[in-house]
């Protein structure tokens, strides 16, 4: 698992319950082995500001909602594989446009540009056509999302 160090709101109850949705994601009742390389976590973004959360960067997801992408993610053992890859998308978390680019590719780049809806199951499926990896998006609580350097600086 990694884990943003900005976290003001971390619980150990966010944390289980990311891994809860991400078993639940994968099936892991009836596999011991995951089927995913990465989780990715998001928070909708109204839950991101009932704690607080200023920054109006925020991807539209599945047509309908406002999300946040979260600091924490699960990694499995092909992902940790990939090390400079991974290295590169972990230290560009702060920025969603080039993470974007990176697993997806300059299509998805503009979709965001021209805020046109993100949908989860197409990403992971692009993902895995342009790197290999297996990526489930799981949503998660806002905890895992919000940070400190996002919020608005006092004047």
């Amino acid at each position: 698992m990694v884990i943003g160090a900005d976290l003001p709101h971390i619980t150990g109850e966010a944390l289980q319950a990311f891994i809860d949705e991400a078993r639940r994601n994968d099936d892991l009742k009836t596999n011991r082995e995951s089927k995913s390389d990465i989780f990715v976590g998001y928070s909708l973004m109204s839950d991101c500001q009932a704690l607080g959360h200023t920054s109006n960067h925020a991807v539209r997801i599945n047509g309908t909602a406002d999300a946040k992408l979260a600091s924490v993610h699960i990694l499995g053992p092909k992902a940790l594989s990939q090390n400079s890859r991974i290295l590169g998308l972990l230290k560009s978390r702060k920025n969603v446009p080039l993470m974007a680019f990176q697993l997806l590719g300059i299509r998805w780049l503009c979709r965001m540009a021209f805020h046109r809806p993100l949908y989860v199951a197409q990403a992971e499926a692009d993902v895995k056509k342009r790197t290999g990896l297996v990526i489930t998006g799981v949503q998660v609580p806002a905890e895992l999302a919000v940070d400190d350097d996002t919020k608005e600086k006092p004047k």
